[in-house]
């Protein structure tokens, strides 16, 4: 874990990582700057850190006590330790999930090729005509984003994607074309954005009420069979 840099870790959590009792550990950094992001203060350059020790020694106590540790952000996949850092800790006994944005499709396709993820969850932000818009990012990183989507529907690695609901930014015709793209897809999981508190917003920004997001829910199963839809509140 020597060159992967984590700004903050949650101790015990038993939602993030389906199945499992767990700890999250939060990478710096992030290739984009959604308007909407709780993490801000992880993709700032004046972020604070952990050492490797002390993030060590928090897993080495936790064994048999946890079961895995997700690897979220901030951006993982930016990190260049990543990888051993990963080898690490499953040499500990731990299952691994990554969150990530899909942006480096080569870092997840070496990871899977190794066999060292138990569960990936992915976000997919926008569909390709807001994806500037919505994730501050470049038109070019919509290209990788498809790659990952690719790699991951074609693993046998459990894993879901995740499109948290933001208006004025989503709409029901944003979530279609999304959704369209999923099509064969295990899991689409759609979460309500909830504001953070403290942190201020690039824009002004709401949450969907839930009946309207369980209407479109339905709508979209409609409009693209096949997709399995998950609603989730908040994030």
């Amino acid at each position: 874990m020597e060159t992967m840099t984590i700004g903050g870790l949650i101790k015990t959590t038993l939602i993030d990582f389906p199945g499992e009792v767990a700890t999250v550990l939060f990478a710096t950094g992030c290739n984009f700057n959604c308007p909407y992001c709780h993490n801000r203060p992880l993709i700032m350059p004046s972020a604070e850190t952990l050492t490797k020790g002390t993030v060590m020694a928090h897993l080495e106590k936790r064994v048999g006590l946890c079961d895995g540790v997700v690897i979220s952000g901030g951006e993982p996949t930016l990190q260049p330790g990543l990888e051993a850092a990963v080898v690490e800790i499953r040499n500990l006994g731990y299952k691994v999930k990554l969150d990530t944005n899909g942006t480096r499709p080569e870092v997840l396709k070496r990871l899977l090729d190794r066999g060292l993820l138990d569960y990936v969850a992915m976000d997919v932000k926008s569909s390709a005509d807001r994806h500037e818009r919505v994730t501050g990012g470049h038109a070019r990183d919509r290209d990788a984003v498809e790659q990952s989507m690719d790699l991951l529907m074609g693993s046998t690695v459990a894993h879901e994607f995740r499109t948290t609901v933001v208006f004025p930014l989503h709409d029901y015709e944003e979530l279609r074309r999304i959704g369209e793209r999923m099509a064969g897809a295990g899991r689409w999981v759609l979460q309500a954005y909830k504001p953070a508190p403290a942190i201020p917003e690039k824009e002004a920004l709401t949450t969907p009420p839930m009946g309207t997001l369980e209407s479109w829910k339905s709508q979209l199963e409609r409009d693209i069979p096949g997709v399995n839809i998950e609603l989730r509140t908040g994030y």
